[in-house]
């Protein structure tokens, strides 16, 4: 149960910050934002596109996250990789563990659960050779790399599983990326 990740709830709050996606230039026009990422594994591909971040109160819970997105625009656009933290804040340059989310009964993520400075990352294709769309991170890390008043940078390399988990049907993959985002309105 624990394995089956709260693809809803994860995508509502990534909706909050993909939502000022489109506005992103225009508010930050000195800041490139991008990413890119590489899978391996059972599935190969690549993805590309802007990259945002921001800090967000669960609706449910009360509880802040942050949250990064990287959706792609190339080659599959609303693929892509996105990063929730228990965090009030931006973070600073540091080294952050990936877990495995924690699910109620009607599998949504359970945010008590996360442990402060703890995040998840789930991983995303609308690539209709992929027998799977959604993958949750096993394990893995997020590396802020650098912080200023405009933007992180960073990278990744985490361990993900396709979903819903079938015994003979799970596909693993590895996915390595990097970003330069933009705080999102």
């Amino acid at each position: 149960m624990k394995k089956y990740f709260a693809v809803t709830t994860f995508f509502a709050i990534s909706v909050l910050l993909t939502s000022c996606m489109d506005d992103l230039e225009d508010d930050t026009p000195d800041v490139e934002t991008f990413f890119t990422f590489n899978v391996s594994g059972d599935v190969t591909q690549s993805f590309q596109g802007p990259a945002g971040f921001g800090t967000f109160e669960d609706p449910d819970t009360e509880i802040d996250v942050f949250l990064i997105d990287l959706t792609s625009d190339t080659p599959s656009p609303g693929s892509g990789m996105r990063f929730v933290g228990k965090l009030d804040h931006v973070p600073g340059e540091q080294e952050f563990d990936i877990s495995e989310a924690s699910l109620n009964e009607e599998n949504e993520l359970i945010f008590e659960d996360l442990e402060p400075e703890q995040f998840i990352a789930n991983y995303v294709t609308n690539d209709p050779e992929v027998p799977h769309e959604n993958f949750i991170a096993e394990e893995g890390t997020l590396t802020i790399t650098d912080r200023d008043e405009e933007y992180i940078e960073g990278e990744f390399n985490i361990h993900a599983i396709s979903l819903p988990e079938q015994e003979d049907d799970t596909l693993s993959v590895q996915i390595e990326g990097e970003f330069q985002a933009a705080e999102t309105d």
